[in-house]
């Protein structure tokens, strides 16, 4: 299985496979591929045609820093917003 992008494949099937297709549902798809020069198939014009062209190229942060969510009341909230009101229920918990 070739991935072209993450949400699409271009899957090629071997000889075993359409064997083991044969013995299940007794029938194969009348066009087999016999060609097996990949790279020659996926930079074809009939594949390109029908894909769409690669994104923009996303710059990668060479170093970011992580911040602790137990020191840091806004990285908390981020990734539990539910923190606010259990913040606040544990206060009044202590308070009474």
């Amino acid at each position: 299985m070739v991935w072209l992008r993450p949400s699409e494949t271009f899957v090629i099937w071997t000889e075993s496979a359409f064997a083991a297709l044969d013995s299940v549902y007794e029938t194969t798809p009348a066009n087999i591929i016999t060609n097996t020069d990949v790279a020659r198939l996926i930079n074809s014009a009939e594949i390109q045609s029908v894909t769409r062209p690669a994104g923009q190229a996303t710059q990668k942060r060479t170093h970011v820093l992580k911040k602790n969510p137990l020191k840091n009341k806004q990285v908390a909230l981020r990734l539990n917003p539910y923190a606010k009101a259990f913040a606040a229920k544990k206060q009044t918990a202590k308070k009474a």
